[in-house]
């Protein structure tokens, strides 16, 4: 009998608390319309002009001869950035650890003038 009396108030205790459960819909309302935007009035501003093709020798050339860090950078993500070897970057400013970076540090983005 003490078996059963929880297991009568377990059925009965939701229909005790009067919930009702709301059907599911079968099928889920339709979305509503988008709003219709008219096409804007502006000028369209003129398309950037191509760029001069470089030769091999501007390409491989970076625009800058010296870097200067920052916070954040890493010898890794400056050679990236300059279409770089990190080996070639740290071999060109001696660096023996590439994770000693300091802020300010100057680099040397070109290889040194033999």
């Amino acid at each position: 009998m003490k078996r059963l009396i929880p297991f009568v108030l377990a059925l009965l205790i939701p229909f005790a608390c009067g919930k009702k459960e709301e059907p599911v819909p079968e099928t889920p309302p339709a979305p509503p319309p988008a709003p219709k935007m008219e096409p804007s009035r502006a000028p369209l501003p003129p398309p950037p002009s191509p760029e001069p093709s470089k030769t091999s020798d501007e390409k491989a050339k970076p625009a800058g001869s010296n870097y200067i860090v920052v916070k954040g950078d890493t010898l890794y993500s400056i050679a990236k950035k300059n279409g770089l070897s990190y080996r070639e970057l740290a071999k060109w400013n001696k660096i023996k650890n590439p994770r000693r970076l300091r802020v300010g540090q100057e680099l040397r983005l070109t290889p040194p003038s033999k």
